[in-house]
């Protein structure tokens, strides 16, 4: 299974929906005699672990992951192909959901070499492309997301398949949004949205909606984006969609913060949260979490905010989320520069910039220059200010995010006139 080889880490809220895939799938009988196999070798292994008790001084101790992999295999001999990567396609989804990559990765791709040369096969492998580009376009990795979402689209494109080109165009959208090019992202997803609405999946529809109130947020449309979030609402709390949910309530967050109503936001990310932990979303969890150690680097408890911030950066280095990781080093800069260890602020806000630059970030990139002006500025050095203040300013622009252009156009106007 190449990159799935990891052990899952066993936690209530990963396997109950990870059986309940099983089920379905397999059927009693099948699952039935998974169960047993599972029972049989962990029973077999805590024997021999005895045995093995006091001659070597390594601890001894039986695997505590889930054996994915064995239990794959199972189901490989036991179920039809064309079920059986339904089924692996399924489980690659919950594991993209948990943050478990390499996984997710290595399913994936089990299901698009599994349908070479099958035309039944054909729309599972570009479901699997698709999602593999999802999982791409998470890690930064642009041209290996453009190639899936492309030879998807050609997939569904031959197969008629609307509501997947839907979610095809969506991802573009979402490509297209990460590197600033905010009208060519809005574009692809409202043709998203109508797709999903012409398919009745009212629920991809009120995801469109949600990504649209994203774009409408980094435009400084902050109205628009409420807009968007509060037609979106409705639908995902009729589904209880808790992933959807937990998204929404960060992004209305997100918007509250930009609006300088933090106590506001902290609740919204504490909303997220709620829904976050309940199902183990390991990347949103950690968003969330640098989101409210942003907001509290802002209220000036800095011992807190730096809290959040490394328990943020732990999880994005296990997931390989270098552009959040980027996030985190900037509030960490913010939080040192407010208590003047200012070369240790220096030190992360060039770190960010280093990782924005490399996977093509400008909004990313802007906001780590503007926060580099202020510690420039904090430091009397006004020219370097300056011309990290013009750095935000074009890549600002680059990134169509107006507002924040204009803001930092009016910062640059006072360091000039010596009142910032």
């Amino acid at each position: 299974m190449g990159k799935a080889g990891r052990k899952m880490v066993v936690t209530p809220e990963y396997l109950e929906p990870l059986w309940n895939i099983l089920e379905r799938f397999c059927g009693e009988p099948l699952l039935g005699k998974i169960r047993s196999s599972l029972a049989k070798a962990q029973g077999l292994e805590a024997r021999l672990l005895r045995k093995a008790a006091g001659r070597t001084r390594e601890v001894r101790r039986l695997d505590e992951g889930f054996p994915l992999d064995a239990v794959i295999t199972e189901c490989q001999h036991a179920l039809p192909r064309e079920s059986f990567y339904d089924l692996v396609l399924e489980v690659g989804s919950l594991c993209l959901l948990r943050g478990e990559f390499p996984e997710a990765e290595g399913l994936f791709g089990q299901v698009i070499r599994g349908a070479v040369g099958s035309r039944k096969r054909t729309a599972a492998a570009g479901r699997a492309m698709l999602r593999r580009a999802e999982l791409y376009l998470r890690q930064a990795k642009w041209r290996p997301a453009l190639d899936d979402l492309r030879r998807s689209r050609r997939i569904f494109t031959r197969l008629k398949d609307e509501f997947d080109l839907g979610r095809v165009e969506n991802s573009f959208g979402v490509y297209y949004a990460e590197h600033g090019d905010l009208k060519r992202a809005a574009a692809h997803m409202r043709k998203a949205r109508l797709m999903f609405e012409k398919t009745k999946h009212s629920d991809m529809a009120a995801a469109a909606l949600m990504d649209l109130g994203i774009l409408a947020n980094i435009a400084g449309k902050w109205d628009e984006a409420f807009s968007f979030y509060s037609r979106a609402l409705p639908r995902f709390e009729e589904r209880g969609d808790l992933s959807r949910l937990a998204e929404l309530h960060h992004n209305l967050a997100m918007v509250l913060v930009s609006k300088d109503a933090q106590r506001a936001a902290l609740g919204q990310f504490d909303e997220s949260l709620t829904y976050s932990n309940q199902l183990g979303y390991q990347p949103l969890i950690a968003l969330s979490t640098l989101g409210k150690s942003a907001v509290h680097s802002r209220l000036g408890d800095y011992p807190l905010s730096l809290a959040l911030a490394n328990r943020a950066l732990s999880i994005f280095r296990q997931l390989d989320d270098r552009l959040s990781l980027a996030d985190a080093y900037k509030i960490k800069a913010i939080v040192q520069r407010e208590m003047r260890n200012l070369d240790v602020s220096e030190l992360y806000l060039h770190t960010s910039i280093r990782i924005n630059e490399e996977y093509s970030n400008p909004v990313n990139l802007a906001e780590s220059y503007v926060e580099l002006g202020k510690l420039y500025a904090v430091r009397g050095d006004l020219p370097r200010a300056s011309l990290a203040f013009r750095a935000a300013i074009h890549y600002f622009e680059k990134g169509g995010a107006v507002r924040d252009r204009r803001r930092v156009t009016s910062q640059l106007q006072l360091l000039k006139r010596g009142t910032l």
